[in-house]
């Protein structure tokens, strides 16, 4: 019975979501429109590169959704909880202005997950310095490709490397910090 109260949760939040989304296109803009030339755009594109991109976001959205796991604190929220969290909190990431989707994650976590609001905070919190993070891994490594000399391209080999251990050592660091 959980279950099914919480799957009806989510499709209300989803529906909300998509009623907001509308509501903020029309005020932009005309929504007929915008379904208009998304749907020729997509009339237009192969569908295998139409598939593939829908492949990578689905592996993208699973793996925020394994980050929030990893980054959140003292209490564990399951997988099949954060899929659709995720989908909501990137769905309302579109539609919200500056960032007020972390404040809807923190809020949909403690009302879903009986997530308490200073864990979901923190974890929203370290949630963007891993965002900083990885930025400084892109940067760090294209910077390094610029080294010159003969070992030059042991340097993009060693941020990759640096980068790919603190990735794998993440769960073991965050428990370390708890």
């Amino acid at each position: 019975m959980a279950k099914r109260g919480l799957l009806t949760r989510v499709v209300v939040a989803t529906l909300i979501g998509l009623a907001l989304a509308l509501l903020l296109l029309r005020t932009t803009g005309s929504a007929d429109r915008a379904v208009r030339e998304i749907l020729y755009i997509l009339s237009r594109t192969r569908p295998s590169w139409v598939a593939w991109g829908a492949l990578l976001f689905l592996v993208s959205q699973a793996a925020r959704a394994l980050r929030w796991k990893v980054v959140t604190f003292r209490r564990e929220l399951r997988l099949g909880l954060l899929l659709p969290l995720t989908a909501v909190h990137i769905g309302l990431g579109h539609v919200l202005p500056v960032r007020l989707s972390d404040v809807a994650y923190v809020a949909l976590a403690r009302r879903l997950g009986s997530l308490p609001v200073g864990d979901g905070t923190a974890s929203v919190a370290l949630s963007k310095l891993l965002d900083l993070m990885a930025m400084g891994l892109v940067v760090a490594g294209a910077a390094s490709l610029s080294i010159p000399g003969s070992f030059s391209y042991l340097a993009p080999l060693g941020v990759a490397v640096a980068g790919g251990l603190g990735i794998a050592l993440l769960p073991s660091i965050t428990a370390r910090i708890r």
